[in-house]
């Protein structure tokens, strides 16, 4: 195995006293993680920002996974695509690759799922065009 690389904030670990809370619960906001290429100021392209996994040449590849954080009383953490604007809007594309040359004939699904509600209704599924 090839060695792992962690980039991670603190625990939120203020204590405060609230009339209707527990005298030593924890509150606070942890810390944010941002990764940015820089501008450009003149004729250029701005820089693009890659994340792949390894690949396999007798087991699964690598999965890449992006998780909203969990909130057990508030509201769940999102997790937002945006493409560029500009003249030309950037795409969002969302594809399986091909089959590969082994004669393995499958290609992977793309599954759009909301969650189950035991207590409630479960998430709506809207797909929408901007105005023309």
């Amino acid at each position: 195995m090839s060695g792992n690389i962690a980039i991670t904030t603190g625990f939120a670990t203020a204590k405060h006293q609230h009339r209707y809370r527990y005298e030593h619960e924890l509150e606070g906001h942890s810390g944010s993680v941002g990764i940015r290429t820089g501008d450009v100021k003149g004729i250029g392209r701005g820089g693009d920002i890659k994340l792949e996994v390894g690949n396999s040449k007798v087991q699964d590849g690598g999965d890449i996974t992006l998780s909203g954080g969990d909130a057990p009383d508030y509201y769940g953490g999102d997790i937002d695509l945006f493409s560029g604007k500009g003249k030309w809007g950037g795409d969002i594309n969302l594809m399986t690759m091909d089959e590969d040359s082994a004669g393995n004939h499958f290609t992977g699904n793309i599954n759009i799922i909301t969650g189950d509600s035991d207590h409630g209704n479960s998430g709506e599924m809207k797909l929408m065009t901007g105005d023309g």
